[in-house]
């Protein structure tokens, strides 16, 4: 099975996934980013799992998913689970500045944007994902001043970092929703709009028993 970085809210997704369907058996190989994984479920015939939705986006589809969903098509959903999100900016415990830019996903980036307006923040954006962008700063791989933004448990995970800011999406009560998925590659691509239509008709009609 294929799914993004150790460490994002995926990583997250899939633990609580699996407990709830031990019979699976799924060994996860994380793959970066999202329309990496697709490439690599397709290329493999491996199975795919992902965030699709999120209650704090408008549309609520999550726009990377549907970019994916323009090159690889929906075979199958196999299951889904929905997650509570909480994001946390993280800063390196040495520094000494103020910080002055903040680096995350841009979906994530998107769903903390009143926090960062009310901080006067600059953003950058991490393509690879939210779990990279806090990996990166724990390496000191960004300039100073610099903050990354991710899933809260990763403070669990990177020592050299503290915690500068807790749950500061936009919508407190946020939550994500993660299919599990066979998929294959499109023989064309197809526009935005109808990927997003499709998309939005899988979740209407998911009748989501685990096979």
């Amino acid at each position: 099975m294929f799914k993004p970085s150790k460490g994002s809210f995926n990583d997250l997704a899939i633990q609580k996934f699996t407990k709830r369907h031990p019979k699976l058996l799924l060994t996860p190989t994380f793959t970066g980013t999202l329309n990496n994984t697709f490439k690599l479920g397709a290329e493999h015939a491996k199975l795919v799992f992902t965030a699709v939705s999120n209650s704090s986006l408008k549309g609520l589809l999550v726009p990377q998913a549907v970019q994916a969903l323009q090159d690889y098509e929906i075979d199958r959903v196999l299951g889904h689970v929905e997650l509570p999100i909480k994001f946390c900016a993280f800063i390196l415990k040495d520094e000494s500045k103020t910080p002055t830019t903040v680096i995350s996903h841009p979906a994530a980036l998107l769903q903390i944007s009143h926090w960062v307006s009310q901080n006067h923040l600059q953003t950058r954006d991490e393509l690879a994902g939210t779990a990279v962008a806090v990996k990166n700063l724990s390496l000191n791989e960004y300039h100073s001043n610099t903050l990354a933004v991710g899933s809260c448990q990763l403070k669990h995970v990177y020592t050299n970092l503290k915690l500068f800011a807790e749950n500061i999406g936009n919508h407190k009560k946020a939550h994500t929703q993660f299919l599990l998925m066979k998929v294959h590659k499109r023989a064309q691509p197809i526009p935005f709009n109808l990927a997003s239509a499709e998309l939005t008709v899988k979740l209407e009609d998911l009748t989501l028993k685990v096979e």
